[in-house]
């Protein structure tokens, strides 16, 4: 049992803590009391970026993702999808803008299931905007599946970069295609192609070809304004190149070589660029302009050449080239090492308003790989 003394050390302690309490409890209280109008003050407080209008932040966001057909990445800082994560309003304002969603690129490493899940989001996202497909790539796995669910959006099509596995996969442009204006197509293996042909691409005007075999009736060449052909021959060229009569702009990646061709008639071409596709493949052996000669582009006025093909006489063959074709250049490029020093060129063509040189020898997969 407590003693007396004992007992009126433990009741001043307990009046002491419970002092200690009340104080405590007061200093809250003004604690609590000072802080609301700090709150208040605090709610009220707008960030500056979020009292943007939506039509501001809708500009914003546009200048964001690189200007349509360039795709940005599906995933990553530079994905639209970070816009989703900053704010709930902007977030709103993300999901509600069709325009950041149509732009859809498909990168090596496609594989995981988010990725078509990320595709199928975005294709929703986009409603019924037309849509640029960045390196569809249709092999086998996750890729086979993005694809197919691309194509079951193909009638919103408008540029597409199409890498099929295999020949048989080129059943792909049966599909109608009512708004695709450019097209980019590369066949991974070699390989029979099937007798494919388009179905409905009224608007297609650009195409990029890879090597493969291009079944008859494969494109609509005539409604042509720009061709790419990659890696073929200057005969397969010139084959596909004489169907193409309404062409503006073409250019040409030969690989390996080939006799001289019946002149190809281009009434409309206005630029023409010619380069190896590899430079493993090159030089060529002397007195092979006549793959330069073999057109006749009355409405040429912007030429990108190698010196190979203008030996062994640079300047006769040129002139040959604009006399036959019945051109007047304004600008001419000539790529590779010179033989000839470029005042004579200048001194020999005045009319030409712009004669460059690049002493690098361009090749298509130094330009488009490094």
């Amino acid at each position: 049992m407590s003693s007396p003394a004992e007992l009126a050390v433990d009741r001043a302690y307990i009046a002491e803590t419970r002092a200690r309490i009340l104080a405590l409890e007061q200093f809250i209280a003004s604690l609590k009391a000072e802080m609301i109008p700090v709150q208040e003050r605090l709610d009220s407080y707008v960030y500056p970026v979020l009292s943007l209008p939506n039509e501001i932040v809708d500009e914003i966001f546009g200048h964001f993702i690189p200007p349509y057909p360039l795709c940005p990445p599906l995933r990553g800082l530079l994905s639209p999808m970070v816009l989703t994560h900053i704010c709930h309003r902007w977030r709103e304002i993300a999901l509600t803008m069709p325009s950041l969603w149509r732009a859809i690129e498909l990168d090596d490493h496609c594989d995981e299931d988010p990725i078509l899940e990320a595709v199928e989001c975005w294709l929703k996202r986009s409603r019924g905007l037309p849509l640029s497909i960045g390196q569809a790539r249709y092999t086998e796995g996750i890729e086979d599946r993005c694809v197919e669910t691309l194509v079951l959006h193909s009638a919103r099509w408008e540029h597409v970069k199409l890498r099929l596995f295999r020949p048989s996969d080129l059943d792909i442009v049966t599909h109608a295609m009512p708004l695709i204006r450019q097209l980019e197509i590369r066949v991974d293996s070699t390989g029979v192609s099937p007798p494919v042909s388009y179905r409905e691409m009224p608007r297609l005007r650009s195409v990029t070809l890879w090597d493969f075999d291009y079944p008859a009736g494969f494109l609509p060449w005539s409604q042509l304004t720009s061709l790419t052909l990659v890696c073929k021959s200057f005969a397969e060229c010139a084959d596909v190149l004489r169907d193409t009569v309404n062409l503006t702009h073409c250019e040409l990646a030969i690989c390996g070589d080939s006799e001289r061709q019946p002149d190809v008639r281009l009434e409309h071409l206005q630029s023409l660029v010619l380069m190896p596709y590899n430079l493993s493949d090159w030089p060529l052996p002397e007195g092979m302009s006549h793959y330069l000669d073999t057109f006749i582009t009355p409405a040429l006025r912007m030429l990108q050449v190698p010196s190979d093909l203008l030996r062994p006489h640079p300047i006769g063959a040129l002139s040959i080239f604009i006399s036959k074709a019945g051109c007047r250049l304004d600008s001419v490029h000539v790529t590779g090492t010179c033989s000839v020093a470029p005042h004579r060129y200048r001194a020999s063509f005045p009319s030409i308003k712009r004669i460059s040189f690049d002493n690098i020898n361009l090749s298509y997969t130094h330009l488009n790989w490094s």
